[in-house]
């Protein structure tokens, strides 16, 4: 299986169902997840002039390991909704 990853989100919006292609916003992954793929993706990102460390972070929308929003509107509702469940 190869590994797809993007740079916006795509899919369909987890909080309202419309088209989120091409957004920014999305649920990110945790911490556990993203320690497991970051070594595969750490090519992708530079390397700074000024340190020589490797400038990796974690900003790739990857499916089914995140999940997308179509705006803010939606990322905030979704917070609101997860803040009332916890």
């Amino acid at each position: 299986m190869e590994l797809e990853y993007y740079e916006d989100a795509v899919g369909d919006c987890v909080a309202c169902g419309t088209d989120a292609a091409g957004s920014c916003y999305w649920i990110g992954m945790t911490e556990k997840q993203w320690a497991t793929l970051r070594p595969y993706v750490e090519h992708l990102y530079p390397v700074s002039e000024w340190s020589g460390v490797r400038l990796v972070f974690n900003n790739l929308f990857v499916p089914p390991l995140t999940r997308p929003l179509c705006g803010p509107e939606c990322a905030v509702k979704h917070k609101e909704m997860n803040d009332e469940v916890m």
